[in-house]
């Protein structure tokens, strides 16, 4: 009997398993679908020099995104796009290389840097998320924000912005985190779950910081 049982519930595994497999396999294959079809939301490639990778507007003349940008990339935003603050949503990173030269490179050309710890695996804390709405609200622009690949950390925020700044719908909003931004909800649900809850209140604020370990991320 308990072979019997063991057989089934086995199966089970593996069926679920099988449609796991299926749906990120449909969810990659319609994401590259929509980038050979889709025409991204990139700055005009007339710029003189390199743009960081993953670059896009948000807010025209206020609001940009982006992946890691090189020394090289912050050149050319500065002096084309007038970038005033750079927020990085990967956090302070003394020692490594790629922070090292950002940090340097923003304090050569005497622009702000503003670093935040964010992941793209959960919820970011309340208190986290008060202090990106501060600098939202508060930044000398325009601003850049990045982070690794300017998909899922970066869609985020920008999608906060647009609510919070822009005063744009959540539909609006969950525009921000698409395939056409090299985002797939199956791999960082957390990301979306935050905006498809997020209001811009002191109440909603709250309430989240005191539910925020029982929330679901749903992919």
């Amino acid at each position: 009997m308990r072979g019997d049982n063991g057989s089934v519930a086995q199966a089970g595994i593996n069926s679920r398993g099988m449609s796991l497999v299926g749906s990120l396999a449909g969810t990659l294959l319609a994401g590259m679908a929509w980038l050979t079809s889709s025409s991204c939301n990139v700055v005009s490639f007339d710029v003189p020099g390199a743009l960081p990778p993953n670059f896009h507007v948000v807010d025209d003349g206020r609001l940009y995104r982006s992946g890691q940008p090189a020394p090289e990339h912050i050149r050319t935003v500065v002096e084309h796009y007038g970038i005033r603050t750079i927020i990085n949503l990967r956090g302070p990173n003394a020692g490594k290389p790629w922070y090292d030269a950002e940090a340097r490179t923003t304090k050569e050309l005497g622009i702000t840097q503003i670093d935040y710890p964010f992941s793209a695996q959960s919820l970011p804390p309340g208190d986290l998320l008060a202090a990106v709405e501060e600098s939202l609200r508060t930044a000398e622009y325009p601003v850049l924000i990045h982070c690794e690949s300017g998909a899922d950390r970066s869609g985020m925020i920008a999608a906060v912005y647009r609510i919070l700044i822009l005063g744009h719908d959540r539909s609006a909003a969950l525009q921000e985190l698409t395939p056409e931004y090299l985002h797939f909800r199956a791999f960082r649900p957390c990301m979306a779950t935050l905006v498809e809850l997020y209001e811009p209140t002191p109440e909603w604020l709250a309430d989240y910081t005191a539910r925020r370990d029982e929330i679901p991320c749903t992919p």
